[in-house]
């Protein structure tokens, strides 16, 4: 599996990343589902028609994925979807409803939490991230599915064969310090433990 490596641990490090690994697929329009604060978009050439999705007023158009996307088959050229199906109750509809909507391409990213930092927080009963737990409140934004980076490849191979899609690149992202020569070589070896993210994209048949 091929290691992408950030430069910066910031969210600004991540997508110049994914951007700059995933080839000339930026063209025409782009859905960002969850786009949370349109940060990608900064990132992105200016020609590009850019429509940020998420629960948050921040975006331009205030829609839930779980409710399905507001938007004809085949409606935007690249549909992306960073970090965000993992946050939906029916990750299966959910998928199915990025598929319909993109034209060429579909890029995703899910989290992988068997990750080192995971288990070792977990073997110590420290918590493990924000987005799960027991809150006292009720919070929109949590994490719904618990699942490592093999269960994440295994989902998307299975729905892009349901769906028709290719997946045309795939790989695991790290950060800055673990994705450094020789560790990119340990990384390719072991990146349901030693990766935090699986990447991939698909294009339609």
């Amino acid at each position: 599996m091929e290691v992408f490596r950030c430069s910066r641990k910031d969210i600004i490090g991540k997508f110049e990343k994914l951007i700059s690994v995933s080839g000339k697929i930026w063209d025409g329009s782009v859905l960002d589902v969850g786009c949370r604060n349109r940060k990608l978009k900064e990132l992105l050439p200016q020609e590009i028609a850019y429509f940020g999705m998420d629960i948050s007023a921040q975006a331009d158009i205030i829609g839930n994925l779980d409710n399905g996307l507001p938007f004809h088959n085949n409606s935007f050229n690249v549909v992306v979807a960073f970090d965000i199906l993992e946050h939906t109750n029916d990750i299966h509809f959910s998928f199915c409803e990025l598929c319909r909507v993109t034209k060429r391409y579909l890029y995703i990213t899910l989290p992988n939490m068997f990750d080192v930092k995971f288990r070792i927080n977990l073997l110590f009963g420290n918590k493990i991230s924000k987005k799960y737990g027991l809150p006292p409140d009720i919070s929109r934004d949590r994490h719904r599915w618990f699942f490592s980076l093999y269960n994440a490849q295994h989902f998307i191979f299975t729905m892009a064969n349901q769906k028709n899609m290719n997946i045309i690149k795939e790989g695991c992202l790290t950060g800055p310090h673990r994705g450094i020569w020789p560790m990119k070589k340990v990384i390719r070896c072991l990146p349901n433990l030693l990766c935090s993210t699986y990447v991939v994209i698909l294009a339609k048949r």
